[in-house]
């Protein structure tokens, strides 16, 4: 679970490289005759990780089959039908995933725990939200907040990337057109939440899949042509940056203007969903743009 979380964190920044070396140590955990349950236990571990990351197709085969709850190791109970609500959620089968999920709620030993219930809570929200149940999503939604907001839990909202982004889009939309006059849709008692807290979460949500994206690349295969997004002119000034140039070093050496640099530098910044210098070399060389930091 150690190695899980650290993952999660590693995700969470964008750090493939990091995730590579705890999916080593993971594996390495294989070797340890000693350890019993080790192989199931890797499935579910790795399982959440992908099913997580949208790659269900990874997902070891027999967490998406049905079998009794007694087949589990008791310290992961639970997770495999998570792992199979993911899944389904990122296959868009929200029905199923629904159907899933409220079949967790009933027996699932997670949601006894404050981080399983908001995970629970948050999920139904964003299946909801896609099966076009407002009024069910925005009343999960509640659920969440009235969860997480007094311990600053956020991670399992945020973890839900793009279809979080997306909720809380439409709840800001539904607010603004009932304050309107413009619709007298029922709010399922989002409008308690308040807007600091929506933001917060649509802002790290989408943070979040930006991130995650490049770990998932890294599975899918699809760095390699990563490169194939920017210009030749956009490689070159990225080059510069990864090598400590300034704008206007970068500008002399390439015979162009300052401000056609910088103006360049701010495009590939909102390309790579990066805040800075540092950050840019980071997710660029992860994505297999640059290597090793270098153009």
């Amino acid at each position: 679970r150690a190695l899980l979380y650290l993952m999660r964190i590693a995700v969470y920044r964008g750090d493939v490289a990091g995730v590579r070396e705890l999916e080593q140590q993971m594996k390495a955990l294989l070797e340890k005759g000693d350890y019993v349950n080790r192989y199931m236990i890797y499935d579910i571990i790795m399982g959440r990780f992908y099913a997580r990351l949208g790659l269900s197709e990874k997902v070891a085969p027999w967490l998406r089959q049905e079998r009794e709850e007694e087949e589990t190791n008791t310290l992961f109970r639970g997770f495999d039908t998570l792992i199979k609500v993911f899944c389904l959620v990122a296959e868009k089968d929200y029905p199923a995933a629904l159907e899933a999920l409220e079949l967790a709620q009933i027996r699932s030993e997670v949601r006894t725990f404050l981080l399983g219930f908001l995970e629970m809570a948050a999920l139904e929200a964003v299946i909801r939200y896609r099966l076009g149940d407002l009024e069910g999503a925005f009343a999960a939604l509640k659920k969440t907040y009235d969860a997480s907001a007094p311990k600053s839990l956020n991670t399992p909202l945020t973890e839900l990337g793009e279809n979080m982004h997306s909720l809380i889009g439409a709840v800001l939309k539904a607010r603004t057109e009932r304050a309107e006059g413009k619709s007298d849709a029922q709010s399922g008692g989002e409008e308690a939440i308040p807007l600091t807290w929506l933001h917060a979460i649509r802002s790290s949500a989408s943070a979040y899949a930006k991130k995650s994206s490049l770990v998932a690349a890294h599975y899918t295969g699809q760095e390699a042509a990563a490169s194939a997004d920017f210009s030749e002119h956009e490689l070159a000034i990225l080059g510069g940056l990864s090598r400590g140039r300034t704008a206007e070093e970068i500008a002399a050496d390439m015979k162009i203007s300052v401000n056609m640099v910088k103006s360049v530098i701010r495009t590939l910044y909102a390309s790579l969903g990066a805040i800075n210098r540092a950050d840019a070399i980071r997710i660029a060389t992860a994505k297999g743009i640059l290597r090793g930091g270098r153009g």
